[in-house]
């Protein structure tokens, strides 16, 4: 889930160049396992596990060309900034022959971490008066990843926008 703003100046004809910040809260788990015996040689064998969660504010501003092909499909491309801040990561581990979890730490991530990339979307916008309700599908592609190999640098996001025309 995300919100945002939506900035649209023509520049000619059918074409305009379209700015939509938005911010979205993101998280991300990774869960792992390992065997951990409890004793010595010939002691039961059991099961840690391990969770690591990280939350982070994201901040998304794509920049595109956009080109309205028909009143209700439209086409875009451009460049987009994706950065991060107020990161935290809590990761526990459990053991199975332990009564309280081992390994909690809490810490927060550098302050900031931002990564370029290219997006491309299409939208089906249609008018309601002053508004303007246009689901759409949008990709990106990263340079980069946030989180290291946890974040994937290829992204769908799947939307309805809703906007109020000024005009």
């Amino acid at each position: 889930l995300s919100g945002g703003a939506s900035i649209s100046v023509p520049i000619f004809g059918r074409t305009r160049l379209r700015i939509d910040p938005r911010y979205q809260r993101v998280g991300i788990t990774e869960t792992s396992s390992g065997l951990v015996q409890q004793g010595g040689v010939g002691s039961p064998i059991g099961e840690a596990v391990g969770r690591t969660v990280t939350s982070a504010n994201r901040w998304l501003i794509p920049v595109l060309a956009e080109w309205e092909l028909s009143r209700h499909f439209r086409v875009g491309i451009g460049p987009e900034l994706s950065a991060l801040t107020g990161s935290r990561t809590v990761s526990l581990v459990r053991n199975p022959f332990a009564p309280e979890p081992i390994g909690v730490t809490d810490s927060k991530r550098p302050d900031r971490s931002a990564i370029f990339g290219f997006g491309a979307g299409v939208e089906f916008p249609f008018r309601f008066s002053r508004f303007v309700i246009a689901p759409g599908l949008h990709y990106h592609h990263w340079t980069g990843k946030h989180y290291g190999e946890v974040w994937s640098p290829d992204e769908v996001s799947v939307g309805i926008a809703v906007r109020f025309r000024a005009d």
